[in-house]
């Protein structure tokens, strides 16, 4: 299972300038809202030295669920993330 806590612990240790989520076979969702929250939170406390991190996710093996709008708005990765990813021949090819 995903280890919120310790994205956030990584994130202060790591200082990334991005964070990459999503999965390919994986049998959980993803709270994308937590995600976001711990990432703007770090952000907040980065002074005008440091680059801000934006979270990035690959939804390669699950856009479709999110196409048929069948997750609640806390695992649609769209409302949270900056940068998003797909394939068209992962889920495209079975419709």
């Amino acid at each position: 299972m995903i280890d919120y806590d310790e994205i956030k612990k990584k994130l202060y240790e790591v200082e990334p300038r991005m964070l990459i989520m999503g999965y390919s076979a994986y049998s959980r969702l993803i709270d994308f809202e937590i995600v976001r929250k711990i990432v703007d939170e770090y952000n907040a406390t980065l002074d005008e030295t440091k680059q801000s991190c934006i979270l990035w996710t690959d939804m390669a093996h699950f856009s479709l669920f999110i196409a048929a709008h069948m997750w609640e708005d806390k695992y649609d990765h769209t409302k949270w993330s900056d940068v998003i990813t797909t394939t068209t021949h992962t889920g495209l090819l079975g419709p």
